[in-house]
């Protein structure tokens, strides 16, 4: 750890403390932007009743969490305005990861995207569907949400087997997620998934989005100076204080999770890589986090995508069990170097395979960027039927155990 400079202070207005709520100004939908944001050519006249239902959809898409609010009113305190009719299909001023930045913006294109999905002369109602996904998607992305967060069902790993190769090291788990197509963070060519189809479909906020954006509203956050002293080694590793948290149950009829109580135990830490006073050569972060059995992770390290507030650094994670460090826990491998947007590390639906103690390490690619900031996110999830139990929860729940079952014999 290292003392940052005034700079980097700065650059992060709105920096949370324990316990605190992300911000949550609303956004307001801007139909008719000023030069020189509005597009010259691919402009679509919205009425008054189109531009009431998309507010209403939008409305409707993020209802669960109650901190996203939208208007068409611009307000006149602090907001976040997601223009139309822009010049570029989608675009956000970032990931905004746990939602820090006071002004966010985004900006959507529906007759652009239409047209670069195949559909050149669209219906009304395939611009207002397309304007309400676009529009989804990246206010999405300034909620501190990714693509990869489309993936779903949460333990069925990516959408398809020929993503696995993207990721470095190659990504060894499930490549099940057969409902990915479904989420609006799915609108994206990186994971083929911006289709006409897809574009003008009735699209959701996921499962697996679900956990940040509620995470957002419950926040369990903390500088990595506040957690302990040095925990440069697996003997010292700092313990992540996770809280637990009600998920809302986003899913449709056919989604194993469908009908559960989802909770997850979540955390975000603030940390930085600096030289090893005794090597010389960059540090190591450890901490460790205590999870139940069946419970499944998505640990993230996150430098790249929100390089605009932090020094970057080239991040890899690594993930062991405390009580046999040398037996890997992540499908025979047990780290991430590179995500396949970014040089960010992911590690995607970690079954736990045992009530126990679990360490994650943090650290550097060698080079120029070997230095720098970083901000850890730990989520471990799991669902319990609801009481009194409705048909076919009980299904749910085995379906969800064999799973488990399968992927501790690989």
């Amino acid at each position: 750890m290292r003392v940052r400079t005034l700079a980097v202070i700065l650059a992060l207005p709105g920096m949370l403390t324990w316990g605190q709520s992300a911000l949550a100004e609303p956004y307001y939908l801007d139909f008719f932007p000023a030069a020189p944001f509005i597009d010259t050519v691919d402009v679509y006249a919205y009425s008054a009743v189109e531009m009431d239902v998309i507010l209403a959809e939008l409305e409707a898409l993020y209802a669960p969490f109650p901190d996203i609010a939208f208007t068409l009113t611009e307000p006149t305190l602090p907001h976040s305005p997601v223009r139309f009719n822009t010049t570029a299909i989608g675009t956000s001023t970032g990931v905004d990861f746990r939602n820090v930045a006071s002004i966010d913006v985004a900006s959507v294109n529906a007759l652009k995207g239409l047209s670069f999905a195949g559909i050149g002369s669209p219906t009304p109602a395939e611009v207002v569907k397309a304007s309400v996904n676009l529009a989804a998607h990246e206010v999405g992305h300034l909620e501190g949400l990714r693509h990869h967060d489309a993936f779903t069902p949460i333990g069925f790993g990516m959408s398809s087997p020929g993503l696995a190769a993207d990721y470095t090291p190659i990504y060894p788990g499930p490549t099940g997620a057969f409902l990915s197509g479904t989420d609006v963070q799915s609108l994206t060519l990186s994971f083929g998934g911006f289709t006409a189809a897809a574009l003008t479909g009735d699209l959701l906020v996921g499962q697996r989005s679900a956990v940040k954006l509620a995470m957002n509203g419950d926040m369990n956050f903390f500088t990595e100076s506040a957690l302990s002293g040095p925990h440069s080694t697996f003997a010292t590793a700092a313990p992540l204080p996770m809280k637990t948290i009600v998920v809302p149950n986003v899913t449709l009829p056919g989604d194993p999770w469908f009908g559960l109580d989802i909770f997850a135990d979540v955390i975000a830490v603030a940390g930085d890589i600096e030289t090893d006073t005794i090597t010389g050569a960059p540090e190591s972060d450890y901490y460790k986090f205590s999870a139940p059995v069946g419970g499944i992770a998505q640990i993230e390290v996150l430098s790249e995508v929100i390089e605009s507030r932090l020094t970057e650094t080239d991040v890899v994670v690594a993930v062991f069990d405390e009580a046999d460090l040398g037996t890997p826990i992540y499908y025979g491998d047990v780290l991430n170097e590179d995500e396949k947007e970014t040089t960010d590390a992911l590690i995607l639906d970690l079954l736990i395979p045992g009530a126990g103690t679990y360490i994650v390490e943090v650290f550097t690619e060698a080079g120029p960027s070997a230095l720098g900031d970083y901000e850890l996110f730990v989520s471990v999830v799991w669902g319990v039927p609801p009481i009194p139990a409705p048909a076919g929860v009980g299904l749910g729940l085995l379906g969800l155990g064999a799973l488990g079952a399968r992927r501790r014999r690989r």
